[in-house]
């Protein structure tokens, strides 16, 4: 699983990533399962690059992944584009949220 992909399930899980130093800081309301915990191990470095690069990101890079997450929802996942553009956008915000709440 990638990195991003990782990132997405623990999203998804409500999990709360931060990048702290060269630490992953979890927060969550729930105990994580003990699969999305093991991802979140085996991939660490990656993640932690990850959540570094997005805070790097500007409007116009957060419009596109919306975008891009709203196709893959609407033609893989089979949602109407309406209902799609609202998960996404709600996903890209959380992400963004997390990213911005963390050292970057």
């Amino acid at each position: 699983m990638t990195a991003a992909a990782v990132v997405r399930s623990a999203i998804a899980a409500g999990v709360v990533l931060r990048v702290k130093g060269e630490a992953l800081a979890l927060s969550a309301d729930s105990q994580p399962d003990e699969q999305l915990l093991r991802e979140l191990r085996s991939e660490k470095p990656a993640i932690v690059a990850y959540l570094r690069g997005l805070a790097l990101w500007d409007d116009d890079d957060w419009n596109a992944l919306c975008d891009e997450r709203a196709g893959i929802m609407e033609f893989d996942g089979g949602l109407p584009r309406a209902e799609a553009e609202v998960r996404a956008r709600a996903e890209v915000d959380q992400l963004r949220s997390e990213v911005r709440s963390g050292d970057g």
